[in-house]
């Protein structure tokens, strides 16, 4: 179960039309595959913390630069680019890649990288409710190990207060 920001369970508040903040919990809640999302896999959970800046937002497509950060037991820092474009009323494709800097490891900083593909489903008749699903590859450090494949669940509840 994966988020925006590395972040399983928390919140975002919009400050503008294109950039938002968020904040919650940075760990694994889930994961079906054979990875486990997240840089380290015995990491406690951690605090998670994000802006995300649109670079592109319209009625079809949008385009998302989100520099992030996990406090904890360990520090990392990173940043994803997000894609995705509704395709019908209903449903909308997502891509999505990036990168993380382990600050935490013994032998010095080392870089992870991730990659998603999926769909984002948006019931008419639940319009605050979006379910994204699709394949992932877990974090990991090119030339240490190879990636590995993953399937990915989100559930995400929204609250328009303006």
């Amino acid at each position: 179960m994966d988020n925006i920001g590395r972040i399983n369970a928390g919140g975002k508040f919009a400050i503008a039309e294109n950039v938002s903040v968020g904040a919650g919990l940075a760990y694994s809640l889930g994961h079906l595959g054979t990875g486990r999302h997240g840089i380290r896999r015995g990491s406690n959970p951690r605090l998670g913390l994000f802006v995300a800046y649109g670079i592109v937002l319209n009625e079809v497509t949008q385009a998302v630069v989100t520099p992030h950060t996990q406090i904890g037991d360990r520090f990392s820092a990173g940043c994803d680019f997000g894609f995705h474009a509704w395709v019908v009323d209903m449903w909308a494709v997502m891509l999505e890649t990036g990168t993380s800097i382990d600050f935490s490891e013994h032998r010095g900083p080392r870089l992870y990288i991730f990659g998603i593909g999926g769909v984002r489903i948006n019931p008419p008749s639940i319009p605050f409710m979006y379910f994204d699903f699709g394949i992932n590859l877990t974090e990991w450090p090119p030339g240490h190990r190879p990636p590995r494949a993953g399937v990915f669940l989100d559930a995400t509840f929204t609250i328009i207060t303006i």
